[in-house]
């Protein structure tokens, strides 16, 4: 089995039925780091979210307020959620909000509308979207409202977000290697369900001679 882990509570009991009934179980792109999967392909999501903390706290001078569009819940918008806290705890920059979208981007253009004429457009400085589709939103948010003096900061390389960084809405994102991921796990796949490991059951984590 491959797979992208959207809520670890809930997955984490099939992974470790899977591998305790002899099926290998490798992750991508969002993982279920307590359970017994043999490992995951995927970004580094912290050091991601780091790098997203400090595109803020440059682009803002390191002071004003932001909101936070994410998954709660997701293992890796919550370590890139972690990130972003580490990078920022140490500047004036504050967390007016972290909204979860539900796996609905609308709420993001709904929000950031929200959040624009709740504040006649000065109290909240950026938006950062801590998953893919949520960076467009806020961005047609942006452009509905004519406002051009917010910092937006969204994840991965969708056209549309490519396009609004073009056009100066959105002023970076996160890219990762989606493909990669899924490239680089098929062949992992293959390879573990060719030549599996003689005890699925063992703690690979913890052996230096780990196949």
């Amino acid at each position: 089995v491959l797979i992208s882990v959207a809520d670890a509570s809930l997955l984490q009991p099939g992974i470790d039925a899977a591998v305790s009934a002899g099926i290998p179980v490798i992750t991508i792109d969002s993982d279920a780091a307590g359970s017994r999967r043999l490992y995951f392909i995927g970004t580094n999501n912290l050091e991601a979210g780091r790098m997203a903390g400090q595109r803020v706290a440059l682009r803002l001078n390191g002071h004003g307020n932001i909101v936070v569009y994410t998954l709660v819940g997701q293992p890796n918008t919550e370590e890139r959620l972690k990130g972003l806290k580490d990078v920022l705890s140490s500047s004036q920059i504050n967390f007016a909000d972290i909204i979860d979208v539900s796996r609905d981007p609308r709420i993001a253009f709904d929000r950031t509308q929200q959040l624009l004429n709740e504040t006649g457009g000065k109290k909240i400085a950026g938006f950062v979207c801590l998953d893919s589709a949520s960076g467009k939103m806020a961005a047609d948010a942006l452009k509905r409202a004519n406002v051009t003096d917010r910092v937006l900061v969204a994840w991965d390389v969708n056209q549309d977000t490519l396009d609004d960084i073009k056009e100066g809405v959105i002023d970076a994102t996160i890219a990762q290697k989606p493909y990669t991921m899924g490239f680089a796990g098929l062949k992992a796949l293959d390879e573990v369900h060719h030549n599996p490991p003689k005890d699925l059951g063992r703690d690979y984590s913890v052996d230096s001679f780990s196949p």
